[in-house]
């Protein structure tokens, strides 16, 4: 037969379709009796870790296979392949299904990942066999599988079981084994974590001297459960410790007596971790409870390795490795300090040292009979359950848990700091990496100023040094640590003591901060690799902190129950003050600046804070009862008036909240309320300061200072969250104006909207900025929405508002991308760590209620931080409406938008922030109703101000030169960030846009800046007068 090119060309795709079928079949996991094929004996012969082949280990194998008949080597075939992945495909499309033994790869390379590999006859006892050998490669190019950060993206393709088969040159199976291929030996998959929690449990109930519950704190953002364990040594501990603890924040003071007699108590101890990418953070936590629960199959003993003390030679060496460093110890915690473990030996990070030169190795027995005598244990493997799922950093919503511990806008952070202050743990730990040097907290100074922290760094350095002596001792691969308080500071050019990189603890969104505001001394861990041995020094670490907690449990205790004695006297002990020091570390250098006094009672701390509930005191009702449910759900003590008071000429009427600063929990309240600092002396801070919960969420509040001012008498307690309802006054039946001062009145303006009701945003007169809709559909609306309401016959000066679809820019794709651009990972990874991104999505979309699009086409405008691609920048040159609000989309927007029309600005550094006055220079809708309330109090993340404006642009907002309420910014920026630009319109040339050069929605908590956001948004989609229109 003769082919035509054409129908020879398809034959020859058809017979290479063929093949590749053939080839695949050959190769997949074709369904057999298992139960009557030879087992393949399979085995890591390395000499170290489980039967498992590890992503982050070189490992050599053998897998032995016995057979009837005698076989030739060269008359078979090894694959590891599987029928599915073990992730949920829908989110996880591109998992590994394996094959062919030499056809597995190095990641992202051509490089063999399996080596060596050679069959060859085995005989056992007169039977015959097959035992092939091979060794494995670091599957990521090292012994990690953290770095690059994308890598991480590829474990879960990888993970899971897989079947070891030995076929004919036919494909007949001959042999199967199970294998399962891990990051590390004792990684745990979210499901397996919650799975393994149950089956300890399940051997708990069988071992008597241990009590184990599996609880759950919540779901989380994408619905995962959020499991913890509780570990005692019986169910009436737990009983008794509710009672104590309820004793503890009620009077302190008897229950540090009763210790003193000899009263019999337990403290609580909570591990956990928050970041899942950060792998052995959670599977430690894991290794932790089943070491407990194992112990008891040896009586109850656990035995390692400790470093009591330094030999003579470790003695120079410490010495001579501080000069090198050029480091001093700060004469506040010398006294505390040993630095045993700190020794690198020539290592630049940690990593091996012969321990034995340097320091006393001795083998330590624990009890754990003794240590249950003593503790409760609430272990938390996986706070962020999403993100375990994911194997990513962040939650479901794109969000950094551990940026979010006093903001608590995210599911899992409500959950888990509602269990912080349930249980009040005496000391608290949170797994992390990765730092190379691997650092063990406490942190070095600035310090947030509502720390107790006299009380706290005794303890928080020398269970940090336990924690850090266990670590290094048990593991072969990171054997020293660093403490930044212990270890940052550091010479400057003249030799004296400079804090020259802080890692400081300044932000109370980080879990162990926040937790510390409860009296808990707690830190965090940053181990320096992603692999077992990482997980190993983990998962000592917390072991040797339990036993150095179970020695001194009475001096963490008392000392957590002395800062809820002095909370309860409102006490501003001077003690604290020392700590504060400058970056030279001069002691209470800077005490002036972190804990000024109040005029009217000279202590750091008010008298009480009232925050009015009425609507004619409070302008935004929704964020003050939500701010009573935040304090209530965070164990602060909130009251109500019985009578009216009258603080600094205005009255708060009967009702209104009261937060008094006589409570065990005041730290947590006033780290929420007060109106915060301003930092300038220091080089850099890890987050953001910022809390002042009344400026960021927009309601009134007043910090009374005045001693006797409110007696207790005047307030009744409330002990579950009031319900806040729709403040309405005025006329029915006829128009209702809608105060726009809340993120409740600009979702139910969207919801309205999205329900086809007509809505007027008034434009002029007395309600500038303000919405009107009727009073019928305002009727049906008024309970979902928290709101505040005026009933009105009429209303000029409205216009329609059409609603709005918004186009968020800075997506970032569906998957990760290889070199061979080939899609892998988790579906919306690169979008996870976009939190930029993420944050404009939630605040945009899930806050304020507007409709999102991803077609900048259909957009009615383009609003958020991050700067535009080219599609989006022509989409603004062609007039689409923009609305760029903070410092990272004003790059792009200077280069390809504006600046050819005298646009320009200047970044004082990303990281810096402040809370700080305006001035409103231009009778604008975008910031009515901010002039109409007398609100010029405005919070920028970002440090821009705007050096340049268009010709004929409008200057909306300018910094004054008042001293900002609370912030860091260096000195020599902050002069130069007072008096600058920071915000304009510009409606020329074609081109609309409206510019902020600070954040709208970073971390959704600056919601009292929604409405500059909103009201540019409903202005860029106004239609007809609202009287005139049906």
């Amino acid at each position: 037969m003769v082919y035509s090119k054409k129908k020879w060309s398809a034959s020859k795709s058809v017979i290479s379709f063929v093949m590749a079928l053939m080839m695949l079949l050959s190769m997949a996991v074709v369904p057999v009796d298992a139960a009557n094929l030879p087992e393949i004996d399979f085995k890591n012969v390395t000499g170290e870790g489980k039967d498992v082949i590890s992503l982050s280990s070189k490992r050599n194998f053998e897998a032995v296979l016995i057979t009837e008949n005698k076989l030739s080597p060269e008359s078979v075939e090894w694959s590891l392949t599987r029928e599915k992945g073990m992730q949920d495909e829908k989110i996880f499309p591109h998992q590994y299904l394996g094959g062919k033994l030499e056809d597995w790869k190095i990641w992202d390379s051509q490089s063999p990942y399996f080596t060596a590999i050679k069959t060859e006859e085995y005989t056992d006892n007169g039977k015959n066999g097959l035992k092939l050998s091979f060794s494995t490669e670091y599957f990521f190019g090292s012994d990690r599988v953290d770095s690059p950060r994308n890598n991480r993206n590829a474990i879960l393709d990888y993970t899971g079981e897989y079947i070891l088969s030995c076929r004919d040159l036919s494909g007949n199976v001959l042999g199967q084994a199970s294998v399962r291929v891990n990051p590390y030996d004792d990684y745990r998959t979210n499901g397996e974590i919650e799975e393994d929690l149950i089956k300890a449990k399940e051997k708990a109930d069988t071992v008597q001297g241990i009590y184990m519950d599996v609880l759950s704190m919540g779901t989380s953002t994408q619905g995962h459960n959020m499991p913890y364990a509780v570990i005692s040594d019986s169910s009436e501990s737990i009983k008794a410790f509710k009672e104590q603890n309820k004793l503890a924040q009620e009077n302190p003071e008897a229950l540090i007596q009763k210790i003193k007699e000899g009263f019999d108590y337990k403290i609580p101890v909570m591990y956990s971790n928050i970041h899942p990418d950060e792998n052995p953070g959670a599977d430690a936590p894991m290794n932790f409870i089943w070491d407990i629960i194992n112990s008891f199959e040896n009586g109850g003993m656990i035995t390692y390795n400790v470093l009591n003390g330094f030999k003579p030679e470790g003695e120079k060496q410490l010495e001579l490795e501080m000069k090198q460093a050029g480091m001093h110890w700060s004469e506040l915690i010398k006294d505390y300090a040993t630095g045993i473990g700190f020794i690198k030996d020539g290592n630049e990070a940690s990593g091996k040292v012969d321990l034995n030169k340097f320091y006393n190795v001795e083998s330590y027995t624990l009890d754990v009979n003794e240590l249950l005598d003593n503790i409760i244990f609430i272990v938390v493997p996986e706070e962020n359950t999403d993100g375990r799922t994911n194997n990513v950093r962040q939650n479901g919503n794109g969000f950094d848990l551990n940026r979010d511990n006093l903001f608590q806008t995210q599911a899992e952070t409500q959950n888990m700091t509602k269990l912080i202050a349930e249980w009040n743990p005496t000391t608290l730990i949170e797994l992390h990496g990765f730092i190379s040097g691997f650092q063990v907290e406490p942190c070095s100074p600035p310090h947030e100023p509502n720390f107790e922290y006299d009380l706290f760094a005794e303890d928080g350095i020398k269970s940090g040094e336990a924690f850090g002596i266990g670590a290094v001792a048990n593991n072969s691969e990171f054997n020293s640590y660093v403490m930044p308080l212990r270890d940052y500071l550091v010479s400057d050019e003249a030799g004296n003591p400079l804090w020259k990189e802080p890692w400081d603890d300044m932000s109370t969104n980080y879990t162990p901060q926040y937790s510390m505001l409860h009296g808990t001394v707690a830190f965090t861990i940053e181990v320096p690799k992603s692999n077992q041995q990482a997980t190993k020094a983990l998962e000592y670490g917390l072991l040797n902190h339990g036993a150095y907690l179970m020695k001194n449990k009475e001096k963490f205790y008392i000392n957590q129950l002395t800062g809820w004695s002095r909370g309860l006297k409102n006490i501003d002990e001077p003690a604290i003050r020392d700590w504060y020091v400058d970056v030279n570390d001069n002691i209470g250098a800077e005490a002036d600046i972190f804990r000024p006094k109040y005029k009217g009672n000279n202590n750091f701390f008010p008298e009480c804070y009232i925050i009015p509930l009425d609507g004619k005191n409070q302008s935004n009702i929704e964020a003050a009862y939500d701010m009573q449910e935040f304090l209530l759900n965070n164990g602060v003590k909130v009251h109500k008036l019985n009578t009216a008071v009258t603080f600094n000429g205005k009255t708060y009427p009967k009702g209104s909240m009261v937060v008094s600063m006589y409570q065990a929990k005041r730290n947590v309240a006033n780290g929420a309320l007060y109106d915060g600092i301003l930092i300038t002396g220091w080089p850099d801070l890890y987050s953001e300061p910022i809390t002042a919960f009344g400026d960021m969420r927009g309601f009134d509040y007043a910090a009374v200072d005045k001693k006797g001012l409110v007696k207790e008498s005047m307030l009744d307690e409330i002990k579950e969250p009031q319900k806040a309802k729709t403040v309405f006054t005025g006329k029915k039946n006829k128009e209702v104006i809608v105060d726009n001062n809340s993120v409740s009145a600009i979702a139910l303006i969207n919801q309205l909207l999205s329900d086809g009701i007509k809505v007027g945003f008034i434009t002029e007169g007395d309600y500038k900025g303000d919405f009107v809709v009727a009073y019928s559909n305002f009727k049906e609306y008024q309970d979902k929405f928290i709101v505040k309401a005026t009933g009105v016959d009429s209303v000029s000066g409205a216009r329609i508002i059409n609603k709005p679809s918004v186009y968020v820019p800075g997506y970032s794709g569906q998957y990760s991308v290889n070199s061979e651009g080939k899609e892998y990972g988790v579906l919306n990874y690169p979008n996870y760590g976009n939190t930029n991104y993420n944050f404009d999505v939630y605040a945009y979309g899930k806050q304020m209620g507007f409709s999102l699009t991803d077609n900048v086409k259909e957009a009615n405008i383009i609003a958020g931080n991050r700067a535009l691609n080219d599609e989006e920048v022509k989409a603004v040159k062609e007039g689409k409406s923009y609305l760029a609000a903070g410092v990272g989309s004003l790059e792009k927007l200077k280069t390809d938008v504006l600046g050819q029309y005298g646009f320009d600005y200047v970044s004082t550094g990303t990281n810096q922030d402040a809370l700080y006055k305006v001035t409103f220079d231009t009778d604008s809708i975008i910031t009515a109703g901010n002039v109409k309330n007398k609100d010029n109090i405005v919070y920028s993340y970002g440090g821009a101000y705007i050096s340049g404006v268009p010709e004929n642009a409008q200057i909306l907002m300018t910094a004054t030169k008042d001293t900002p309420l609370e912030g860091f910014m260096i000195q020599e920026n902050l002069e130069k960030f007072l008096g600058g630009i920071q915000a304009f319109s510009y409606n020329e040339n074609g081109i609309d846009v409206t510019v902020f050069a600070g954040s709208l929605t970073n971390k959704a908590h600056q919601q009292d800046e929604y409405q500059f956001a909103a009201n540019t948004i409903f202005s860029k989609v106004l239609g007809e007068d609202y009287n005139s229109a049906n």
